[in-house]
């Protein structure tokens, strides 16, 4: 097992802004933001110290939504379906059923990460919840040098996975599974989703990952103090992409159409050349460092440690337009036909989009009713794929429906037995 590093915990203390370009706005609300989730029109911001706040109006005003949540170190958040997760350290998890109204401590059975043979029970919170994911209906936790849990019912019990003993910062969907950060054990690849982990950090100079982006097939990994890698080919090699980027340590990654921002310890970095090169998105001030970016509606969004958070407009930093064929991102919004069509008893759904979005893909029977819903989460844009294993349907005419963003498509499969 790999040592485990002291958590990172950001500074406390304010420094105050006094100057700022004015393509850069300065919001109000929390003074930090570590972490971002988006629900409808709400934006919510997890702060550390000043728990979850929500804007409505893209951080003209916000609203402390405290109610019930006893730790106000918010570390991770995440909307899936009805409910609103809030990672906290110490505290562990808190679910929230209306939109971070009031909050109640997970306090669901776990088993013991130390024995993924023959695991006991027994009851506890899940603790140092430090980064949050969905999976389908699935939720996955990563926590602090504890590893990756998955929850198949919302919260209610949480299961190990063969990832244990690590710090976690991100987790994000790549191809039709998904990829951690790990900090000392470098970056992790399930290809099915939740629960099977290999690491993938063969050549990976620095194994302190802090973040992780993927847009189509390629996976970028920001780390502490060694800067930015990706790989164009799910982590077999790794390709330091510092060109331009002068900060080491990079917190978060986001990845909009072509674009893909690298907040760091000295700002806002861009690259529209696929991690190639990179410049920095003038003017955030040079001592801001950023914990975590989202885009929502027209704008970006960055939270800081201690200087808040700020926005800017979308249309100054992003560039728009048809990918070329060789960029990973596709142009549009596409829902293609299932192969094998007739199947028994699996068959491959893929679909593209152009922008991140929240994306949703069930399948249908004849009578509208649904029977399976694969995919229920934000998505990075690329393509995307998704096995659908129909072993539990009865012979006959079903249909598949993608919505993304205002964006619906359906088509119709057909089981065979």
């Amino acid at each position: 097992m790999k040592a485990v590093v002291p958590l990172l915990f950001p500074l406390s203390v304010f420094v105050a802004v006094c100057t700022a370009d004015a393509q850069w706005v300065s919001l109000g609300g929390p003074r930090g933001a570590y972490a971002f989730a988006i629900n409808g029109q709400s934006l919510y911001a997890g702060s550390f110290g000043e728990g979850v706040s929500v804007t409505t109006d893209e951080g003209a005003t916000w609203t402390a939504m405290d109610s019930g949540l006893t730790s106000t170190d918010v570390f991770s958040l995440l909307s899936s379906g009805s409910f609103l997760y809030a990672g906290t350290f110490d505290g562990g998890l808190f679910i929230s059923p209306n939109g971070g109204q009031t909050w109640a401590p997970d306090t669901a059975r776990r088993t013991n990460p130390a024995d993924t043979t023959n695991p006991p029970t027994y009851t506890t919170v899940l603790t140092n919840v430090i980064s949050l994911a969905a999976y389908g209906t699935d939720i996955v936790g990563g926590t602090y040098a504890n590893g990756v849990f998955v929850s198949y019912d919302s919260g209610q019990t949480w299961n190990p996975t063969r990832l244990n003993g690590l710090s976690v910062y991100a987790i994000v969907p790549f191809g039709a599974g998904m990829c951690t950060a790990t900090f000392g054990g470098g970056v992790y690849l399930s290809a099915l989703g939740d629960t099977s982990w290999v690491p993938i950090d063969s050549n990976l100079s620095n194994i302190n990952v802090l973040s992780l982006a993927s847009v189509g097939n390629t996976l970028f990994a920001g780390t502490s103090q060694g800067g930015m890698f990706y790989s164009t080919n799910a982590g077999t090699t790794w390709t330091a992409d510092d060109s331009g980027l002068t900060a080491s340590t990079i917190n978060a990654l986001l990845a909009v159409e072509s674009n893909v921002f690298a907040g760091t310890e000295g700002g806002v970095f861009r690259s529209t050349d696929m991690g190639i090169s990179w410049s920095r998105v003038d003017s955030l001030p040079r001592v801001t460092e950023v914990y975590s970016l989202i885009a929502t509606g027209t704008n970006l969004f960055a939270g800081t440690s201690g200087h808040g958070i700020w926005r800017r407009a979308l249309s100054q930093i992003v560039i728009t337009g048809i990918a070329s064929a060789n960029s990973g991102i596709p142009g549009e919004f596409k829902l293609e036909q299932n192969f094998p069509n007739p199947f028994n008893p699996s068959t491959v759904i893929r679909y593209s989009i152009p922008r991140r979005s929240s994306v949703t893909l069930a399948v249908f029977n004849l009578l509208g009713q649904q029977v399976a819903l694969l995919v229920n989460s934000q998505q990075d844009p690329g393509f995307h794929e998704i096995r659908f294993d129909a072993s539990a349907l009865a012979t006959g005419v079903y249909f598949y429906r993608l919505t993304a963003g205002s964006y619906a498509n359906t088509k119709k499969l057909l089981v065979l037995r």
